[in-house]
């Protein structure tokens, strides 16, 4: 008796092969030679086919799970490369002394290390050009830092808690600034001029004294590493951006530029006695030009309505002067002209202190209104106070006041004003009201219809050109009529 393998045909209409057990043949059907081998045939051929299906099954199997594996190492590579793009868009403002002296020592090593090797330093930050410049919708926070006390303690209404307020914020894209410092480096002097910028301020941090910038170009850092005190600006700026702190962390104060009068009270700090500005003179109570003092003190506004942001010193000293804070209660400040950062500190401090009411509990902060000339100066001025500006790096929307909206002067306050109190526009001016009206398209568009009228009729005004038609006196009553009666650009 002979043994056969046999195939199951039903099995082979699955696409599976099967082995019978071993038989004798007359437990086989009666099938003739030929039928035979043709079934052995066609069963070895199917084997082969199912074989090959199977195998290349597994080997696309493979493929993909390659594939997939190398999907998921790029996707998790750009995205660890995103987050570390959006780590260097944001400023560290709660870094201890001691963080920060590391931060500059960790700096310090990778310069030396570039150096000693003969290679320009690999160094990653935001650019600050205006090109990476955009504004976004959102809910922007006037300041970020943690209350000294209670959030419903009334005297300590100055320590700064965080709110909402609706409107635009200008951010930083991701455009890194890798190029400006490879050209900047080219020679080594970019290399030891930030060398010795971070040896003086980290001495500065080490010893816990602070210096202004003029103090530092003066007495530190003059020629031969920084020929002009703009070159010492330039490289302060790339140290804020690399270090990723801000000018206060660093030791660096400004001189005193901006001041405040009205219904306001002050207080360095807790347990002081509270400083009236209704009752100072002129020239309104200075503001300090350190960021860090500003956080320490407590803000409680008396009776305020409005804030009144003045462009002019001359103009705030008007108002004083005529005691507008008592015709509308109202608190009055200015940065002299373009606003240094710690007026900036200071407005945004003040609008999340009007916040908290006397009892402790929420209220709606104060509005915030702006008095600049009719030129587009002034209009960028307003656009710093409410957003920021690119030249403040990362710090630019910490100290924003979106809420901030546009009193005058506007072109319906000129209608009666003479020709020859207003003065032409300039070609720089023609130029900057092209950039203003990219910016405003997108953030304040019924700023829009001022800065078409500024260069359809050609001309701009000083605050100083209402004098003409209301007196020194008659510009506080109808600054007081327009805040009561909301005659103001949002």
């Amino acid at each position: 008796m002979e043994a056969s393998i046999v195939y199951n045909s039903s099995s082979y209409a699955d696409g599976n092969l099967q082995h019978s057990s071993w038989a004798a043949d007359d437990d086989l059907p009666d099938w003739d030679a030929t039928g035979t081998a043709a079934a052995a045939a066609a069963a070895t051929a199917a084997g082969s086919r199912s074989r090959n299906v199977q195998e290349e099954r597994h080997l696309h199997a493979e493929e993909e799970e390659e594939e997939d594996e190398d999907g998921e190492q790029e996707e998790e590579g750009g995205n660890q490369q995103q987050q570390e793009d959006e780590q260097l868009l944001s400023a560290d403002f709660d870094l201890s002394r001691d963080q920060v002296i590391e931060r500059i020592e960790q700096l310090a090593l990778q310069l030396v290390a570039s150096a000693a090797a003969g290679q320009l330093p690999e160094l990653r930050c935001v650019s600050t050009a205006a090109s990476n410049v955009h504004m976004a919708q959102q809910y922007a926070a006037a300041a970020r830092r943690p209350a000294a006390g209670s959030a419903h303690d009334s005297q300590a209404t100055g320590s700064v808690s965080a709110y909402g307020i609706a409107g635009s914020a200008l951010q930083f894209g991701s455009g890194m600034g890798d190029d400006d410092f490879d050209e900047a480096a080219a020679g080594g002097g970019f290399s030891q001029g930030m060398l010795q910028l971070l040896d003086a301020v980290h001495g500065l941090l080490r010893s816990g004294r602070t210096a202004t910038q003029r103090d530092l170009y003066y007495t530190l850092l003059g020629p031969p590493f920084f020929n002009h005190s703009r070159d010492l600006k330039t490289a302060l700026q790339a140290a804020l951006a690399l270090l990723r702190v801000p000018r206060s962390s660093l030791g660096i104060a400004a001189a005193s530029k901006g001041a405040v009068a009205g219904r306001l009270l002050l207080r360095c700090r807790p347990g002081e006695a509270w400083q009236d500005c209704s009752l100072t003179g002129p020239a309104g109570r200075a503001i300090p030009g350190e960021v860090g003092a500003i956080q320490a003190m407590q803000m409680r506004p008396s009776g305020a309505r409005f804030i009144l942001v003045v462009e002019k010193d001359a103009v705030f000293q008007r108002l004083v002067e005529d005691r507008l804070f008592e015709a509308l209660p109202c608190v009055l400040l200015t940065g002299r002209g373009m606003p240094d950062v710690a007026s900036r500190a200071f407005l945004a401090a003040l609008v999340a202190a009007s916040s908290t009411a006397a009892d402790g509990s929420s209220s709606r902060p104060l509005p915030v209104l702006g008095l600049v000339d009719w030129n587009p100066g002034g209009v960028a001025i307003l656009l710093s106070y409410k957003h920021g500006s690119a030249a403040m790096g990362l710090e630019a929307q910490r100290y924003a006041v979106p809420s901030l909206a546009w009193l005058g002067v506007t072109s319906d306050m000129l209608q009666d004003v003479p020709s020859s109190a207003c003065q032409p526009l300039t070609p720089r001016d023609r130029a900057q009201l092209t950039n203003l009206k990219t910016r405003l398209a997108g953030c304040c568009p019924s700023w829009l219809p001022e800065l078409e009228g500024m260069e359809g009729l050609g001309l701009k005004a000083d605050i100083e050109a209402l004098y003409a038609v209301m007196g020194h006196a008659g510009l506080a009553t109808e600054l007081a009529k327009r805040m009561m009666q909301r005659q103001y650009l949002v």
